[in-house]
């Protein structure tokens, strides 16, 4: 039986796939390369959207190579290992998770009152065929605008320095969001149907793997 591993610590896209009852483990990749790509990444200018894509693509999928090569031989059978990454472009920034409030406050005073765009980054490899498929989903994002104070006081209400953009969508930062096109869960870092869709073309019927409530 096929089974799932997370190739993220991200609580968000553990709660997705909660949220879909697909059974999976958490193994978070801690290899320093992965986090040299992301790094630079955010580095760079966003202008070029296909750049900015590939690269997160590359992102997702160290990920995905961290985790399999850390899996014993026994473990890696029968296994789906998805891998994913989420970068905030606006006006031709990349930005990523802040590091402190003062810079969640400077991220926030980049977006607000704009339109920004959310991209993910997919990777999933079925290690039994070592078939992989990828994808990027994208969701604009409109937001309202805020003074300072009002800034100030939404980042001492919510936890956001482990989130891209320092904004959280489906917390009190939905407040900020009038207006969005494209896949909400993106936005919370995991497009659920478009991962759905890539999981059964590689054989997973997520459907009848669901937990019983």
């Amino acid at each position: 039986m096929k089974k799932i591993i997370l190739a993220s610590g991200s609580p968000r896209r553990h709660e997705l796939l909660e949220l879909l009852q697909i059974p999976h483990e958490v193994i978070p990749c801690k290899n320093d390369e992965e986090k040299k790509l992301h790094k630079e990444l955010l580095e760079q200018p966003a202008n070029n959207r296909g750049t900015i894509q590939q690269e997160l693509l590359e992102v997702s999928f160290e990920k995905v190579q961290c985790v399999l090569k850390s899996l014993p031989r026994e473990k890696q059978q029968g296994a789906i290992i998805i891998g994913a990454d989420t970068v905030v472009v606006c006006d031709g920034k990349t930005i990523g998770k802040p590091r402190t409030k003062e810079e969640a406050i400077q991220m926030l005073q980049q977006i607000l009152g704009k339109e920004h765009l959310v991209f993910t980054a997919l990777s999933v490899l079925d290690v039994d065929s070592n078939r992989l498929l990828t994808a990027i989903e994208k969701t604009v994002v409109r937001m309202v605008n805020l003074p300072e104070e009002k800034i100030r006081a939404y980042v001492e209400a919510e936890h956001i320095l482990d989130k891209a953009g320092a904004y959280a969508i489906q917390g009190i930062g939905s407040a900020l969001i009038p207006h969005i096109e494209g896949c909400y869960y993106n936005v919370m870092g995991l497009p659920v149907s478009r991962l759905v869709k890539m999981l059964e073309e590689l054989g997973y019927d997520f459907l009848a793997h669901a937990k019983k409530s």
